[in-house]
């Protein structure tokens, strides 16, 4: 998650995410950039779900949960248990509502 929040020199170990299993039922929508996937987490009204974080072929995807409170939407990393800042860059594709 270092990583996530700016630190060039964090690595992840490839692995599948374990708190995925719901999003392999219900699926993803395509990769997007933070900004794409909070509007439509907006625009859908999406009170709550999960964004699956793709930094590559080789690196571990990772799970991160979002909280939408009346168009602020809040990202939460269930494995640190706080509230995290995604940088912009990153490609996330956000699980489809069941």
């Amino acid at each position: 998650m270092a990583r996530l929040a700016g630190d060039a020199d964090a690595v992840a170990t490839p692995g599948v995410a374990q708190d995925a299993w719901f999003l392999n039922v219900f699926g993803l929508r395509k990769p997007a950039t933070v900004d794409e996937a909070v509007a439509k987490i907006i625009k859908y009204d999406e009170p709550y779900g999960a964004v699956v974080i793709d930094q590559g072929p080789d690196v571990a995807r990772h799970v991160v949960g979002f909280i939408n409170q009346g168009g602020n939407v809040i990202f939460v990393d269930p494995q640190m248990g706080k509230i995290v800042t995604l940088k912009p860059t990153l490609k996330v594709e956000v699980g489809t509502p069941p």
